[in-house]
């Protein structure tokens, strides 16, 4: 089956052939949008534990250590916020491209048992910034992690949310400039076949 990338060159490699160097922000500056979100998320925990409702972050993407969520910006949230309706939209995809499956797997059990992830994004990608410096998004079954083992440590932690494929790459026969503008029809023959391949893992898993 042939693949292509999503923007016509995936994100990883884009990294790699970037001829500029990225300006990255100042320690004072990243603290002081630390700050800032701590200032909001004050003021929202409250009214959610109030209302019963989720406050759910992303990691950043792409998750570069001098980003507010990709180094120790994300872990620092839930410590910060120990009230259980503040978690994360769990992103496998964006943390594999932090540190590999290893990580994914950490983090899965770390932040589940704890009851912090409160959405899961399923994406495959090949390579992570620590390794090759860059990485490139592919299939659910194209990429260098094991979905089904992700689906059975977040059957340990017990997690009961939503499953979603995330970021999925163009397939031959999807049709780009119909349904440009819209990301979801315009890789339709990518989602179904993401939507299918996740079916068939759980009911894998539903088995074992």
């Amino acid at each position: 089956m042939r693949r292509f990338s999503a923007a016509g060159i995936s994100q990883g490699e884009s990294l790699g052939l970037t001829k500029e160097k990225r300006e990255a922000p100042t320690y004072e500056e990243l603290e002081a949008w630390w700050q800032q979100f701590l200032a909001v998320y004050s003021k929202l925990v409250p009214v959610a534990e109030e209302y019963h409702t989720k406050l759910s972050m992303h990691p950043s993407d792409t998750p570069n250590a001098d980003t507010p969520f990709g180094g120790l910006g994300f872990h620092r949230i839930i410590d910060a916020f120990p009230s259980k309706q503040v978690g994360y939209i769990y992103c496998v995809g964006t943390r594999a491209e932090a540190g590999g499956s290893r990580l994914v797997l950490d983090e899965i059990h770390q932040y589940g048992r704890k009851g912090r992830i409160h959405l899961v994004h399923m994406r495959n990608v090949r390579g992570s910034l620590p390794t090759s410096g860059g990485f490139e998004e592919a299939l659910l079954d194209d990429g260098d992690l094991n979905m089904f083992r992700v689906l059975i440590e977040l059957r340990k932690i017990n997690f009961d949310g939503c499953i979603n494929p995330d970021h999925i790459p163009f397939l031959e026969g999807d049709d780009r400039e119909r349904h440009s503008g819209d990301r979801r029809t315009a890789c339709g023959i990518g989602l179904a076949y993401s939507i299918g391949y996740l079916k068939a893992l759980l009911c894998a898993l539903y088995s074992v």
